[in-house]
């Protein structure tokens, strides 16, 4: 088995190696605890944190390719009005579009028929709670009669 040098391992970690190479070099270091043990160490002394840092002039050229206009452009009166006019315009358009469908009646009508829904419900409220004991009570008593009846008569036939 080939092992890398130190060496290789310091240009390993500053990108100086080619990409095949790198490759072939990751699948080695997975696999041999002595090359890791190299690659650690080599970590250890590597001053990451410089490569890490940006380069002096790096806020510089990222505003410098940013391009963003220094002061945004001042509309006249006019222009503004033509601006207002054209949202006024749409807002006009959508509003009879709106009034045309039968929009407008169909919410005007949901409170109507909410009002319905609730006075139905509290009518089939009413029509059970009053009667819901009666009607049980009345179908319990003529089950019993039925019963009574049919008892008797398979008695009065055994006899």
């Amino acid at each position: 088995m080939i092992h890398y040098t130190k060496e290789s391992w310091v240009k390993y970690l500053h990108n100086q190696v080619a990409p095949s190479e790198r490759e072939k070099m990751e699948i080695h270091m997975a696999h041999c605890d002595q090359c890791l043990e190299t690659y650690l160490s080599s970590l250890e002394e590597t001053d990451l944190v410089e490569m890490a840092l940006p380069s002096p002039d790096f806020t510089n050229q990222v505003l410098g390719k940013i391009n963003l206009p220094r002061t945004s452009p001042k509309l006249s009166l006019r222009a503004k009005r033509k601006i207002i006019f054209k949202y006024y315009a749409v807002a006009a358009s959508i509003t009879i579009l709106l009034m045309l469908s039968g929009f407008f009646e169909a919410i005007e009508q949901i409170p109507n028929a909410t009002a319905e829904i609730a006075s139905t419900t509290g009518r089939v409220e009413q029509i059970l709670t009053s009667g819901w004991s009666d009607r049980l009570m009345d179908s319990t008593i003529k089950m019993m009669n039925a019963i009574e009846i049919k008892r008797r008569s398979e008695d009065g036939n055994e006899n």
